[in-house]
C-alpha cells in the first residue's frame, strides 16, 4: 500500500507563491487581479493581516519621509529668511513662541507652498485647497502641510524632545536647532502615523468588512467573517494608490479613501461572490510572482516623490500608473506555466 501524499501547507498551497513572495505581490496585484482576492481568501486571513502590517509600516515610513523631506526644505527657506531680516528674532519658552515685533509673517507664499510665523493668533490654519505644501508657526503649535497630509504638533512636545527651555530662534542658531527639530518632529509623527495605520486603520477596515459582509450577504454571499475581511485588508491597496492618484489633480475630499474601500470591496464581492465564499483550487491556478514586478517602477516613484517632489509630477504617475496597468491587463493574458504530472511511486502505475 503507498503511503499517502502529505497536505500542502496553507500558508503556501502547492505551487503557490511563499508567504514572502504573496506579500510582496501585494504591493501591486489587489489592483489589477481578481484571482488575487480569490487565493488570498484561500490563503486564510492569517496571512492577510501579516501582509496588511507590512503594508501600512510601508505607508507609515512613505508618510514620515514626506513630512521630514518637508521640513528639510522648509528649513533652507526660513535660514534665508532671517539672514535677509524678514523673520524676527523668535523665543519659545515653556511652550509658548513669541516675537517683537508681535505680527504675521509670511516667510513665503507661492507654487503651492506657504510659510508663515504668527504669535498673534491672525493666522490659524494652513489652507490646503490653496496649498499642498506648508509650515506655520503658531503661539502654542507648528502646523504641517505635505500634500494633503495635515499635522498639527504642540510646541511644548518638541521643547520636551530637545530637552531645551527656552529656545531662541535667529540667524546664527537656526539652521542647527532647525535640524534637532526637524528629527524631532519627525519622530512625533512616525509615533502618531504608526497608530493611525498599524491599529485605527485596521479596526476601521474590520467594521466596514462587517457592514459590507451584512450588504452583499442580502444579495446571496454567504461567506464568513474570515473570508470577508482578508478581501479587505487587501482591497485597502488599491484604495491608498487610487485616492493618492486623485489627491495629485486637486480631487479630494474627507474620506475619499474609506469611501475608495468599500467601493473596491463591493467590486470585488460581486464581481466573484461564489468563488469568494467557497475558493476552489482548481479554478485559481497559481499566480506568476513576476507579474507583481511590472508594478515596482511606480512604486519607486511612489517613494522618490515622497523624498523630493519633481515637476510635472501629476502626469508622470498618473502616466506611470496607467502604463503599469496596461501592462498588468496584457500580461493577464499569457497562461500560467504549467506543472509537471507527478511520478507515481516505483511499482505503481497512473490509473487513466
Amino acid at each position: 500500500m503507498n503511503a499517502p501524499s502529505p497536505t500542502p501547507d496553507p500558508a503556501a498551497p502547492s505551487g503557490e507563491l511563499s508567504p514572502l513572495a504573496w506579500i510582496a505581490a501585494g504591493f501591486v496585484m489587489p489592483c489589477f487581479s481578481p484571482g488575487y482576492y480569490r487565493r488570498g481568501v484561500r490563503r486564510g486571513s492569517g496571512l492577510a493581516i501579516g501582509f496588511f502590517m507590512v503594508f501600512a509600516l510601508a505607508v507609515t515610513l512613505v508618510q514620515t519621509l514626506r513630512v521630514g523631506a518637508s521640513l528639510a526644505a522648509a528649513g533652507g527657506g526660513l535660514r534665508q529668511a532671517f539672514i535677509e531680516g524678514r523673520v524676527p528674532t523668535l523665543t519659545i519658552q515653556s511652550g509658548v513662541a513669541a516675537s517683537e515685533p508681535a505680527r504675521p509673517f509670511i516667510v513665503s507664499e507661492g507654487s503651492g507652498q506657504f510659510m508663515a510665523i504668527d504669535t498673534t493668533g491672525a493666522i490659524r490654519g494652513i489652507d490646503r485647497v490653496r496649498y499642498a505644501q506648508g509650515m506655520l508657526l503658531t503661539r502654542t503649535e507648528l502646523h504641517l502641510l505635505s500634500r494633503g497630509e495635515y499635522q498639527v504638533v504642540p510646541i511644548i512636545q518638541l521643547q520636551q524632545l530637545l530637552q531645551a527651555d527656552p529656545i531662541v530662534l535667529d540667524a546664527p542658531r537656526v539652521a542647527a536647532l532647525w535640524q534637532r527639530l526637524t528629527l524631532a518632529v519627525t519622530g512625533i509623527v512616525l509615533g502618531v502615523l504608526l497608530l493611525a495605520n498599524l491599529l485605527v486603520w485596521f479596526i476601521f477596515i474590520a467594521i466596514v468588512t462587517g457592514l459590507v459582509r451584512a450588504l452583499v450577504g442580502l444579495l446571496g454571499w454567504r461567506g464568513g467573517f474570515g473570508e470577508a475581511i482578508s478581501v479587505g485588508l487587501y482591497a485597502a491597496v488599491p484604495a491608498v494608490y487610487v485616492a493618492y492618484l486623485l489627491g495629485l489633480v486637486g480631487f479630494k475630499f474627507t474620506g475619499m479613501q474609506a469611501l475608495l474601500q468599500i467601493v473596491f470591496m463591493l467590486v470585488v464581492f460581486l464581481s466573484g461572490a461564489g468563488e469568494i465564499a467557497q475558493p476552489n483550487v482548481v479554478t485559481q491556478p497559481p499566480l506568476s510572482a513576476w507579474r507583481s514586478l511590472i508594478g515596482a517602477p511606480f512604486l519607486a516613484a511612489l517613494v522618490l516623490d515622497a523624498a523630493s517632489p519633481w515637476p510635472y509630477r501629476p502626469i508622470v504617475m498618473w502616466a506611470l500608473a496607467g502604463i503599469t496597468a496596461l501592462a498588468l491587463v496584457l500580461f493577464s493574458y499569457i497562461p500560467p506555466k504549467k506543472t509537471a504530472s507527478p511520478v507515481p511511486p516505483s511499482g505503481g502505475e497512473v490509473k487513466p
